[in-house]
């Protein structure tokens, strides 16, 4: 902890800070400086950019400033005549400290407003499920069904005597039981689904959030733009990347709830969400050109142990899958 300079009047904090800063800056330990009293320098520097912001605005108020500064250094002379001059410049250069101790409060303030928000979510949100390698079954207190499927994770964010939310990473199947005067709702990725009893799949990997509708009536909703479509039964709808919402589409059920019996099947879908979807059961990455990803492919991968299955996903694609010594990674090459 830096040390008060005994060459100053103890009752003037701002003139030690300052003496403090400038003694950082000459050792080039500014950084370690900052660390270790940020919470006295955000609150003066707040402080003295509130009181600034109102007396600038001219060139003549700044020279003002600068003024103010050498006689501030005046004063501390007279008051400690024939001891050394400190060796804190800031008096001479307030502009140069000045953006110093700014860029120092922005900081300061994003980090405490980061915490602040992650504690709020953490203290708001009430984890329910949390499925490992296999799935796992839930059972609410009013008899709703959900079916995690593995490497999820689903919470309760709110509840009331009128609405449920609760907020899903990774995949699950929902029975909601029926009732009008509660709504469920819940949320993934980029989108929310909100219903009153009824039965439907949610998916958020890949980076896009996917529902498909087997009974009743949901709206999705994207959280990016409010933008909302009705599902009927036996359609699906997606929100993508970019917060789009897809108007939806007569689907295959079976596409949709395939991984309950540890299957994947597909139909002229796209290498990359197929890949996407097979990384997600797993918990791994699984790396691929670009052109390839882009094109369709049709078929179904057994879900059963990781190794026999990755190797029939590269044998699908016409070549393997192979790791690149980066934990839980792995890039296709195609066969020589």
């Amino acid at each position: 902890m830096t040390e008060l300079d005994p060459t100053l009047p103890e009752r003037d904090p701002d003139a030690q800070m300052a003496s403090a800063v400038g003694e950082a800056l000459d050792a080039d330990k500014l950084d370690q400086y900052l660390a270790q009293r940020a919470g006295q320098l955000g609150t003066a520097v707040t402080a003295y950019v509130r009181n600034e912001s109102a007396a600038r605005g001219t060139a003549a108020e700044a020279k003002e400033t600068s003024e103010a500064w050498r006689s501030v250094e005046s004063d501390l002379r007279e008051k400690d005549e024939g001891v050394r001059t400190p060796r804190l410049r800031l008096v001479s250069q307030p502009q140069r400290y000045y953006r110093w101790a700014v860029a120092a409060s922005l900081v300061l303030l994003a980090l405490v407003t980061m915490i602040t928000l992650s504690n709020l979510r953490s203290e708001s949100e009430i984890l329910i499920a949390e499925a490992g390698d296999s799935v796992q079954t839930v059972t609410l207190a009013d008899g709703s069904q959900i079916v995690l499927r593995s490497h999820s994770v689903l919470y309760r964010t709110s509840d009331t005597e009128t609405q449920s939310e609760y907020r899903l990473e990774g995949e699950a199947t929902f029975d909601v039981v029926h009732n009008p005067e509660r709504r469920f709702v819940v949320s993934g990725g980029s989108a929310a689904v909100s219903v009153l009893g009824t039965s439907f799949v949610l998916s958020t990997w890949g980076g896009e959030t996917r529902v498909f509708l087997s009974e009743g009536k949901v709206e999705l909703t994207s959280l990016g733009n409010s933008e909302s479509v009705i599902l009927q039964p036996g359609e699906s709808s997606r929100v993508t990347k970019e917060g789009l919402v897809l108007a939806p589409i007569a689907s295959d059920e079976t596409a949709f709830r395939d991984w309950t019996t540890n299957r994947i099947v597909f139909n002229q879908e796209l290498v990359g969400s197929v890949l996407a979807e097979f990384g997600h059961h797993y918990d791994v990455s699984l790396i691929a050109p670009d052109s390839l990803v882009n094109e369709t492919v049709s078929g179904a991968i057994e879900l059963s142990d990781f190794d026999t299955s990755l190797a029939f996903v590269g044998l699908l694609l016409g070549g393997k899958f192979v790791s690149d010594d980066v934990s839980e990674r792995y890039v296709f090459t195609l066969d020589r």
